[in-house]
């Protein structure tokens, strides 16, 4: 339902009219009447709609909305005449059956009014002449400014575009195919900003944005699509305001909640390619699973230090996918998460990120524009960009693989398939808890194994625990093998997982008198406190 309407709103109403027992969340927008804009004090507000086109038009664009989102019931109500200072101007409301389904769907309507629909707005200011607001951005514009800047932003496609038009495998009938295609990123994070923006500069018509982090300073190093002005929001809100900036002839959707088994058949329901960008093994398995069970080809990178991996698993009716497998063919059963070292324990430099996040756009791209099944369909690709070498290793399909095998035992999307206890909560014989090191003291010799960046990074707690410690980082594994078996070694770190991989890394050859303290400094900080 879509009104303009002279008269105060009754919010709890509309709400309740569009309740319902089979949905699970609602979301609303209420835009109020403020006292002041960009410094000037605001009195009132007068807004003037063209009845006859924003009726239409906001009829229209509701019903995009719920083929667009996954969701039950829209309203949106928005008022005209004159408004004083706290009125509801403009209130939409959304019921979907998860909440991020519910406010992508609201956020989406909110900007789609302000950029189509006929309605003008007007601030009277306590002093000085009253003024016509532009709606779409909400700048102070006279009638000529007004046209010059609605004409500035119209882009001509055929010349946004013109340079890859003349590449053989695009022209124009590939950049229709771009056009129509429909891509899911999973992650706006070091590989997704570089996919996207790829992505979405190529012309991909639809992109849908998933990730329900939010911008961080350390982010800002290597997520290009990011700028300081963005701490703090949403990454694929902030993602998708930048992509469309850059191409305004493509439609962006966002979704600010977890991909899980739970939400993943429904997310990439309807699209053509998928990119995980992440750097979560539980979302890999489940985006491999639920794609193949889909038929949805998946483009997956990972990234570690200097080295990248670049697979792309095609869907389980392609002959390629029959002959090179899935995810689970290199490995059948889901390793925990902390097995391998984040970007926080690990480190990264921006230009690793990018340069494999950019490759699996160009993966995307080849897969819209051509017949052909890109190398990294049947070859996993290891790239070492110390060297700026590439592996490529033939993959082959696992006949015993729980998912593609000729027995599958993976035939739906079940939460329980994918939980899994970490290693963190399994614990090793050559793991010790902080309190038990601190009665047995005497008989370790600590070893801070932290980078040097890392340990510039830590707080009083742990200075004072640390700053009688050897330091070695954990990187020079030559000096750790040196050290001999005569004494026994506690390994520390700030989470206590490079530490534990270290650990066992020296056992595994032979030297058992390395051990690893359990949640490491972080753990160190958390007891201390108690």
């Amino acid at each position: 339902m879509f009104q303009i309407s002279s008269e105060p709103l009754d919010v709890r109403a509309l709400s309740a009219a569009i309740v319902g027992s089979s949905s699970g969340a609602l979301v609303t927008f209420e835009g109020w009447v403020r006292d002041e804009n960009e410094g000037q004090k605001v009195e009132s507000l007068e807004y003037q709609v063209y009845h006859a086109l924003a009726t239409s038009e906001g009829k229209k664009l509701l019903a995009e909305t719920l083929k667009k989102f996954d969701i039950h019931k829209i309203s949106a109500v928005h008022r005209e005449g004159h408004l004083a200072i706290g009125d509801i101007a403009v209130w939409i409301g959304v019921t979907a059956g998860h909440r991020g389904a519910a406010f992508d769907a609201c956020c989406y309507i909110i900007d789609e009014i302000k950029n189509r629909l006929p309605i003008w707005k007007k601030e009277h200011y306590t002093t000085g002449p009253s003024s016509w607001v532009y709606c779409s951005d909400h700048e102070h514009h006279d009638d000529h400014n007004d046209s010059h800047h609605q004409d500035s932003i119209k882009i001509d496609e055929s010349e946004y575009y013109c340079r890859q038009l003349e590449l053989p495998d695009v022209g124009i009938e590939g950049q229709q195919k771009l056009k129509e295609a429909k891509v899911v990123v999973v992650g706006a994070g070091g590989l997704g900003c570089p996919a996207l923006t790829y992505l979405a500069t190529a012309g991909v018509g639809e992109i849908k944005v998933i990730d329900h982090d939010t911008v961080t300073t350390s982010n800002l190093h290597r997520q290009s699509l990011f700028t300081s002005a963005n701490l703090g929001e949403n990454k694929a809100h902030a993602a998708k305001k930048r992509l469309l900036a850059m191409n305004p002839l493509i439609d962006v959707t966002t979704v600010s909640e977890a991909l899980s088994a739970e939400n993943a058949r429904s997310l990439i329901a309807g699209y053509d390619i998928v990119l995980d960008c992440t750097d979560n093994l539980k979302t890999k398995y489940i985006l491999n699973d639920t794609c193949y069970l889909s038929g949805a080809p998946l483009v997956l990178a990972g990234i570690h230090q200097w080295q990248g991996v670049l697979h792309t698993f095609l869907p389980k009716t392609s002959e390629t996918r029959e002959n090179s497998g899935c995810f689970r063919c290199l490995s059948q059963e889901m390793p925990a998460d902390d097995c391998v070292g984040s970007c926080i324990d690990s480190g990264v430099i921006g230009v690793i990120p990018g340069l494999v996040g950019g490759l699996q756009a160009l993966e995307a791209l080849r897969l819209i524009l051509t017949s052909s099944a890109p190398t990294s369909a049947t070859h996993s690709a290891l790239i070492d960009l110390r060297t700026l070498s590439v592996v490529k290793i033939k993959r082959k399909r696992n006949f015993a693989c729980p998912l593609c095998g000729d027995s599958p035992g993976i035939t739906d999307i079940w939460p329980e398939t994918y939980e899994i206890e970490s290693n963190s909560d399994s614990i090793a014989e050559f793991e010790i808890d902080y309190e038990d090191f601190r009665k047995q003291s005497n008989d370790f010799v600590a070893l801070d194994v932290r980078s040097l960046t890392q340990r510039s990074a830590t707080d009083a707690i742990t200075d004072g625990f640390t700053k009688d410690m050897r330091h070695i980082p954990q990187t020079d594994i030559e000096t750790f093998r040196a050290l001999g078996d005569e004494q026994k070694y506690l390994l520390v770190c700030q989470h206590g997982i490079s530490s534990r991989h270290l650990a066992a890394t020296l056992q595994a050859a032979g030297q058992s008198n390395f051990y690893s303290l359990i949640g490491g400094l972080t753990k160190v900080a958390q007891q201390s406190a108690n």
